[in-house]
């Protein structure tokens, strides 16, 4: 079964996929860091795995208590998708931290919406 990312780019999963182990790691790192850029969202470093789920953990849990209050009419649509994206650029920190460079590049893009933008970092270290 192939991965989301190659459900929603083909392209950019296969550039990923053929690239040597130690350049995916790079491809990973750079559009998880990228991804948290784009949501405004700051990480302290060092971050380590432990420390990235459990900001993913509080995210998420950020992001659907929005999504309850958005659909009793207390919170905005653009609330719940800044918590969306945000939970979603650290779950693309948390895929790069396990060695997870296709699942860290689909949760960047799904973080920023901007399949353009990944592929044009990934080509870039590629080059």
């Amino acid at each position: 079964m192939k991965s989301r990312l190659f459900n929603i780019s083909p392209e950019l999963y296969e550039e990923i996929s053929e690239a040597t182990p130690i350049i995916q790691l790079e491809i990973s790192s750079a559009l998880a860091n990228w991804a948290l850029d784009q949501v405004s969202f700051t990480v302290t470093a060092p971050c380590t795995e432990q420390k990235a789920n459990e900001i993913l953990a509080k995210l998420d849990a950020e992001y659907f208590k929005l999504e309850s209050l958005k659909e009793a009419g207390k919170a905005t649509e653009q609330e719940v998708v800044e918590a969306f994206s945000k939970a979603r650029a650290i779950h693309s920190l948390v895929f790069s931290l396990n060695k997870e460079p296709i699942e860290a590049a689909y949760e960047a893009i799904i973080a920023t919406g901007n399949i353009l933008g990944a592929q044009i970092i990934v080509r870039n270290i590629k080059a």
